[in-house]
């Protein structure tokens, strides 16, 4: 199948090589300084906990031209909002936006208004990490990974399923519907953005974390749930909340967690991510302020963002301000 992607970094890189070894015509979009080393190069992936590399030759190119059977714009939320109108305009059935974008609502209404009736809208999310090195790009995966994909309040119809399945057929990369990613993607910010505070506060290294500074965070996440459901927002995937409801299943997460910091993951996962993606954290972050309600305290939510540096001394260390 002929498919066009957008965004060639972390999250990226395997998901262009999922899609090589399933012998689709992958076309990445490149408009950067790197367009012209994986034009020479191709696109080298360390896959870590596997340890193996492999190295895939997609057509990289610097307009999109043509028809596609689907297109994925694999980026950073914040930065779908500016290619929402070019992608509204591409001849493809599908469109499917992968990466954070809590304000998928928004994305949704900018996409409608500039594309055609008979082109799908979808979001998604790939839970892979890594670091992008000069020459290739390092990923860290449990398995083969996979992809959660769905619309802003549905699941994704027969048609699109049918186009995905086939583009990833044969690959063990998984395909799990959601009824609503918009609850996904806000649950999901949820969970991320205390790791943020924490990874902050410790100077991007989280291996500094303490276990009351774990529990802590899992705390501000509850509160956070709890800030989602008075919103009527849906907690997803289904049932995710009832492991803040239980004391069992909080010091289950409260290990895991501690574990997964001190270790590579929380590393690459989370630390690696914070300094490199500055701008991405921010934005965020802002996206889930604008749901806070005073009617919902989060004492411990707030607590944790005072306690790392302002946003602004961030973007200063880290990166600019987009």
């Amino acid at each position: 199948m002929k498919v066009l992607v957008y965004g060639c970094g972390v999250i990226g890189s395997y998901f262009v090589n999922v899609l090589c070894e399933a012998g689709n015509d992958v076309t990445v979009i490149s408009r950067g300084k790197r367009r012209s080393f994986l034009q020479e190069h191709g696109l080298e992936v360390y896959h870590m906990l596997q340890k193996k590399t492999t190295l895939d030759h997609p057509q990289i190119k610097e307009e999109p031209e043509g028809e596609y059977d689907a297109v994925f714009c694999v980026m950073q939320g914040q930065q779908h909002f500016q290619l929402l109108e070019e992608l509204a305009e591409l001849q493809t059935p599908l469109v499917v936006l992968v990466g954070n974008n809590p304000h998928a609502a928004k994305a949704e209404e900018i996409f409608r208004r500039h594309a055609s009736p008979d082109t799908a809208l979808l979001f998604g999310f790939q839970p892979t990490a890594g670091v992008r090195e000069e020459k290739r790009t390092v990923c860290i995966r449990a398995g083969r990974s996979g992809l959660t994909v769905g619309g802003l309040h549905r699941e994704p119809g027969v048609k699109e399923m049918g186009i995905l399945s086939q583009m990833f057929a044969g690959t063990g990369y998984a395909l799990t519907k959601c009824d609503d990613m918009e609850g996904w993607l806000y649950s999901h910010a949820s969970v991320i953005l205390p790791i943020v505070c924490l990874c902050y506060r410790y100077d991007c290294d989280l291996r500094q974390a303490k276990r009351e500074d774990i529990r802590e965070m899992l705390e501000a996440e509850k509160e956070a749930y709890a800030l989602l459901a008075h919103k009527g927002i849906r907690i997803r995937p289904k049932g995710d909340e009832e492991y803040f409801q239980s004391p069992a299943k909080m010091k289950i997460l409260e290990y895991a967690m501690y574990i997964i910091a001190k270790t590579v993951i929380g590393e690459l996962a989370a630390s690696d991510h914070c300094r490199n993606a500055p701008q991405e954290m921010y934005w965020i972050d802002q996206c889930f302020e604008e749901l806070r309600d005073e009617n919902m305290p989060m004492p411990v939510w707030e607590r944790m963002h005072a306690q790392m540096p302002d946003w602004n001394t961030i973007l200063e260390t880290y990166g600019k301000k987009e």
